[in-house]
């Protein structure tokens, strides 16, 4: 699962919770969101993620996750998805449900996963474990070291608390990085780039066969080295007022400005990113 079928998969399941009707059908799909959300960010297994206790294994103040059956382990995560399950754990809804909101049948969990994707046109059936192979992609991608990646996920040992306080720095800049909102990040590949002695125009098809057009400067071109067929990401907002924002490539950092347009509409670009 990419992170462009992740999304209409996760916008589904929101909308499916709205739809519901009745105070019985509203605390059977928010445990259901819950339970997903979890699965989501954390990467847990399906059955650590059934056993898990939003009450004890849920710890606000350091923002982590207890996962794990046999062996416990902690799982950080970020201020944004920690206020997410907080939000759907308090809801009046489940509040009879506290301490077991995860106790779901596993097949009927299943039945629903599968029918959320075929809500969001995904041509292939859903089930828990993408969402975990998902969540180990984005780590990766965040530049996590494998070892951290191996123990949050239930793989490897504790790696120590000078990993983990780098996970966690990872996790917080990839949000920070990522604050415009997922659905303003698009990932793709290059299809041409013409340059001239100010500026750069890069040419970008994503996923789904979005065709974006980014506009940035000469100097900002020739530090991401970029040529067709590379894999970027951009993350865009409506433009407010003239200013520079930071661009991260590896360790360095450099300010720059950068438009992105689609639809005739020029928007400020916050990251650019070769993948």
């Amino acid at each position: 699962m990419n992170e462009n079928e992740l999304r209409r998969f996760l916008m589904a399941f929101y909308r499916w919770r709205e739809e519901a009707e009745g105070a019985a059908q509203r605390c059977s799909r928010t445990r259901m969101l819950f339970l997903c959300l979890l699965l989501r960010f954390t990467g847990m297994r399906s059955g650590e993620a059934f056993c898990f206790d939003d009450v004890n294994d849920l710890d606000a103040a350091t923002g982590e996750a207890i996962a794990g059956v046999h062996g416990k382990r902690t799982i950080p995560l970020s201020p944004r998805s920690m206020k997410k399950l907080e939000e759907l754990s308090v809801s009046p809804f489940v509040l009879r449900e506290k301490g077991r909101l995860c106790r779901m049948d596993p097949g009927y969990v299943r039945r629903v996963f599968e029918a959320r994707g075929r809500d969001a046109g995904l041509t292939f059936r859903v089930n828990p474990s993408m969402l975990r192979r998902a969540r180990e992609s984005e780590l990766l991608r965040m530049g996590m070291a494998q070892e951290a990646v191996a123990y949050m996920l239930g793989r490897g040992a504790d790696p120590g608390g000078t990993v983990l306080q780098e996970a966690r720095r990872k996790i917080l800049g990839w949000e920070q990085e990522q604050g415009v909102g997922r659905h303003n990040c698009f990932r793709g590949k290059v299809q041409d780039v013409k340059r001239t002695r100010c500026c750069a125009r890069i040419t970008l098809r994503t996923d789904s066969g979005l065709l974006l057009r980014i506009l940035c400067t000469a100097r900002t071109g020739a530090r991401l080295s970029l040529a067709p067929g590379m894999q970027i990401a951009a993350s865009f907002r409506a433009m407010h007022g003239q200013r520079h924002h930071q661009l991260h490539q590896g360790h360095r950092q450099c300010l720059w400005p950068a438009l992105l347009h689609h639809g005739g509409k020029g928007h400020r670009v916050l990251c650019l990113r070769r993948l």
